[in-house]
């Protein structure tokens, strides 16, 4: 649903050692091209979200001013929140974060910020999980950079999260503990 969108310069995927390489699938091979690159890496035994994360922003174009993070799990419904975007005084974009609800106030899996406000990327000493890596770069963005953070509000109405339960977390902190 992303790759269309004409101010979506560049996609990065991440393959983390998966079994099936990701550029094999066909609706990925059919696409790779100039917007698409796919990263992959080989030998990982467990998936490490914050590595993943900031590898993929390492094959992003430095020429690029902007970082649009999404989780896979979201589904473009409508692209004109784009032309929505507000910068701050200084000309800057401001820092945004998504928020769909009262119900779900936070969808940390979607932030768009200048990259030299991404600086340093995710912490990697989190535990290769889901889970409060996005909490704790949200807060490093807007603590320690001094960037103000604007929330899109009533986001369900552009793009569609996925939903699931936290089961999978849980797998993967389990699988983690036994290697």
């Amino acid at each position: 649903s992303w790759l269309p969108v004409d101010e979506i310069k560049e996609i990065v995927i991440v393959d983390w050692s998966s079994d099936v390489p990701v550029v094999e699938l066909p609706y990925v091979k059919n696409s790779l091209g100039k917007k698409i690159k796919v990263v992959r890496t080989e030998g990982e035994h467990y998936f490490d979200r914050c590595k993943a994360l900031n590898l993929a922003y390492a094959y992003t174009n430095p020429d690029n001013p902007l970082l649009l993070r999404i989780d896979i799990d979201y589904i473009l419904k409508d692209k004109s929140w784009l032309e929505n975007l507000k910068v701050g005084r200084d000309g800057e974009l401001n820092y945004f974060l998504a928020t769909v609800s009262q119900a779900t106030p936070c969808l940390a899996g979607f932030i768009l910020v200048n990259k030299r406000d991404f600086e340093p990327g995710y912490n990697e000493n989190f535990l290769p999980m889901w889970g409060h890596e996005d909490t704790d770069l949200n807060y490093r963005i807007i603590k320690k950079r001094g960037v103000r953070r604007q929330a899109f509000l009533s986001v369900e109405n552009f793009i569609y999260h996925v939903p699931h339960d936290d089961s999978m977390r849980i797998q993967h902190m389990e699988m983690k503990q036994l290697n």
